[in-house]
């Protein structure tokens, strides 16, 4: 943000137009945006599709995932749901928290794999 104030004066004293920088910037934003969530849906469809022929081939491995799964999300929902009863909780300890329950995420799916 301080970049596009920055560079919003050099411009002024430039004698240009700074909204057609900001308007610039945001169409960059919401191109990157665009091309990230379609990343993101194709990884969630690949998942899926893995998750699929995973439960064709082991049903039974496949319920107990999905099982721990379904414990874990319940445990990080109660989490971020105390996580936001606390007046002080910044954005760090937010991102620090769901990196840890991202790595948790990662050593459950490791564990699942040496079933």
């Amino acid at each position: 943000m301080t970049t596009i104030l920055k560079r919003s004066f050099l411009l002024i004293d430039d004698g240009k137009n700074p909204d057609e920088f900001i308007k610039d910037v945001l169409n960059s934003c919401i191109a990157k945006n665009q091309i990230t969530k379609s990343k993101t849906d194709a990884f969630k469809g690949l998942q899926g599709n893995l998750l699929e022929e995973l439960d064709k081939a082991f049903p039974e491995e496949v319920e107990a995932y999905k099982d721990i799964r379904a414990a874990f999300a319940a445990k990080a929902k109660l989490l971020a749901q105390a996580q936001s009863l606390l007046p002080t909780c910044d954005l760090r300890r937010l991102m620090s928290l769901r990196t840890k329950l991202m790595l948790l995420n990662i050593v459950l799916i490791l564990s699942f794999k040496d079933l």
